[in-house]
């Protein structure tokens, strides 16, 4: 499986570790026919109040070869331009911020699956109640962000239709 290199040292915890998602998410944006290969900027977007681990998910990016900021929900309407993808931590995707990445066509990602599952972003990583890492795919969400992920991906996925 072409994944399992990056799951090694998962804990129990209810996310997978920053430095494994950044990984994890390198290898899916390139299975996205959409994005430019290799040259993806990322805006993480979180709230005041969550805002725990938003550096250190900033450098497991960098460290991944990714372009990444942060920003607060407050603010990040203003700082989509030039942005591939946006990161929502959990409770801070806006439904005016989502609109503004679909119509730009800009990818949602996150670290907690059941903002995939219920429609907050396109593809989320995590962990099963089992411990095993997880991808979840929302193809109506893809489809309004205008994303082409490759079936590769989509075979590994949990997919929400």
């Amino acid at each position: 499986m072409l994944f399992s290199v990056f799951f090694a040292g998962v804990s129990t915890a209810s996310e997978l570790p920053l430095r494994v998602q950044a990984e994890l998410f390198r290898k899916i944006f390139e299975y996205d026919r959409t994005l430019s290969r290799n040259n993806w900027s990322l805006l993480i977007v979180y709230t005041e109040k969550g805002n725990a681990g938003v550096s250190d998910l900033v450098s497991a990016f960098r460290s991944a070869g990714i372009s990444a900021s942060a920003a607060p929900s407050a603010t990040a309407l203003g700082k989509t331009t030039g942005t591939s993808v946006v990161y929502f931590f959990p409770e801070a995707g806006t439904d005016s911020l989502r609109a503004v990445c679909a119509s730009l066509g800009i990818l949602t990602i996150s670290g907690t699956s059941s903002l995939a599952r219920n429609g907050g972003v396109s593809v989320a990583v995590g962990l099963r109640p089992d411990s095993r890492p997880e991808i979840v795919v929302n193809l109506p969400r893809v489809k309004a962000e205008r994303h082409d992920l490759a079936s590769g991906l989509l075979s590994l996925a949990e997919i929400v239709r």
